[in-house]
């Protein structure tokens, strides 16, 4: 089936084509596929870890606190996998 894209719309996946054909001659063609991630499950970690987190003031350490744990208190799995990528981001609030 052809479909012709005059407006946004969900994507879900799977190929698709876009042709260019310019004024001046010139043309493109490309063929995308969709690159789901699969969905891997958290490997069980029992040893407690430290998670650094700096500011100004105590106002400050909260709100980064809160902005990450307020996501998911009530499950352990969940609030590793929220504090498990802090490296990456900003530790402090200035």
């Amino acid at each position: 089936m052809i479909l012709v894209v005059h407006k946004n719309w969900q994507w879900n996946g799977g190929i698709v084509g876009v042709n260019s054909f310019g004024f001046g001659g010139a043309n493109a063609h490309i063929i995308l596929k969709s690159n789901p991630k699969p969905k891997v499950p958290a490997t069980p970690d029992p040893l407690p870890r430290l998670v650094p987190i700096s500011g100004r003031s105590e106002e400050a350490v909260n709100a980064i606190f809160d902005k990450r744990a307020t996501k998911s208190l009530r499950n352990a799995e969940k609030l590793r996998g929220i504090f498990q990528p802090i490296d990456k981001c900003s530790k402090d609030l200035y």
